[in-house]
């Protein structure tokens, strides 16, 4: 039984298909890398934008919470001792302008008198 190169033929025929898919898996697969690479640039970007965003996010708040504890506190100790600072400084202030008042009062009789 003669083939007529039938096998030779077939067989020159398996090699270049072979030979063709095997330069389109590399393609594909350059392709594939290209791809992820970039695709993982992206992510770390973004990553890093959103890390940069939550640092400053939290040093705001961390500001505004040290604001808030300041303010808590002077509003407890202002509660604490029921306002006598306060008051204490409101009449420190009216004695030194009376006080004041009095010498500008006497000043003014030995100017002019």
């Amino acid at each position: 039984m003669t083939d007529h190169g039938a096998i030779e033929k077939a067989s020159e025929m398996a090699e270049l298909t072979m030979t063709t898919l095997g330069d389109g898996v590399e393609a594909v697969i350059d392709s594939n890398t290209d791809v992820t690479t970039h695709a993982m640039d992206s992510v770390e970007r973004a990553s890093s934008v959103n890390a940069q965003h939550l640092a400053a996010v939290a040093s705001s708040a961390a500001t505004q919470h040290s604001k808030s504890l300041d303010t808590v506190a002077q509003l407890a100790t202002t509660q604490a001792d029921g306002g006598q600072i306060e008051t204490t400084q409101q009449v420190v202030k009216a004695i030194a302008i009376v006080v004041g008042g009095v010498a500008a009062v006497f000043v003014a009789r030995e100017v002019f008198t």
